[in-house]
């Protein structure tokens, strides 16, 4: 592997069979290896061999896990876990993602746009971005809408 080529190792599980409206499996894999590549890319991050577990689910899972690991009783949209602080090893396991296919399909009209969103917001909670302050999601909106410009996606938060 030439020294500066990423690695994904992307893990799926589709638990609901409704993303598969959108795109096979094989073809979900492809999806969240571009997001990653762009992701870590646009922030610059050095070359790695990088791990991820997604879930791909519906409300009801959404709803379990954001109760018992946020305390919030409610299904959404994505969820992510992160391991750490992977990236200074060279190879490491970012974490885990879950997404909630019902309210991804309800919050938007063009699920493929806002599902790169998702992704893009939910890798950068695995290297480190949060939104706790007002400084904190200024910062990583402003990431997000760039990285969206690399996909060609007009900017969500605009008409907020």
């Amino acid at each position: 592997m030439p020294e500066d080529r990423r690695r994904f190792l992307v893990d799926i599980t589709c638990e609901d069979q409704a993303f598969q409206r959108y795109m096979k499996e094989p073809d979900w894999l492809s999806f969240f290896e571009t997001v990653l590549e762009k992701v870590f890319s646009y922030l610059s991050i050095p070359a790695h061999d990088i791990s991820l577990s997604i879930l791909l689910t519906n409300d009801a899972k959404m709803k379990e896990l954001n109760n018992q690991f946020r305390g919030k009783n409610k299904p959404t949209n994505v969820l992510s876990f992160p391991s750490g602080d992977p990236l200074d090893e060279g190879v490491g396991f970012l974490g885990d993602m879950a997404f909630g296919i019902e309210t991804i399909e309800s919050e938007h009209p063009d699920f493929m746009s806002h599902m790169t969103h998702l992704a893009i917001h939910g890798i950068l909670h695995l290297v480190g971005f949060d939104h706790e302050t007002d400084e904190e999601a200024e910062e990583m909106e402003a990431c997000e809408v760039e990285i969206l410009e690399l996909f060609n996606i007009p900017n969500p938060y605009r008409d907020l």
